[in-house]
């Protein structure tokens, strides 16, 4: 998935592609409505609605202006993520990722 910071209209759908990629048939809902609500506060909000899928939300941290990530299986979530700082990839969780965000 990549949407644009500026982006929230476009969360929602992305993300019940995505659920739907993953064969879970339950819609994921997020109006992206307030002033201070974004596109990452929408994929935090979605990983937290995968977990019970057994699924996760990983941001691939590309420090340009659209916010990228791919859904795991909860199950492999670790292996991935060693995976992908063998590789270099800034792949990283949720709660590290809105960390690092912080104060931009």
């Amino acid at each position: 998935m990549q949407v644009d910071w500026k982006a929230s209209e476009e969360v929602a759908w992305q993300a019940r592609e995505m659920a739907a990629a993953h064969g879970i048939a339950e819609t994921f809902a997020w109006d992206g409505a307030g002033a201070d609500v974004g596109v990452l506060d929408g994929l935090v909000a979605f990983d937290a609605w995968l977990r019970p899928h057994g699924r996760r939300f990983l941001f691939l941290a590309l420090e340009d202006d659209a916010c990228s990530g791919v859904v795991v299986p909860e199950a492999t979530e670790e292996r991935v993520l060693r995976g992908a700082r063998a590789l270099a990839l800034p792949l990283m969780r949720s709660d590290d990722f809105r960390r690092s965000q912080d104060g931009l």
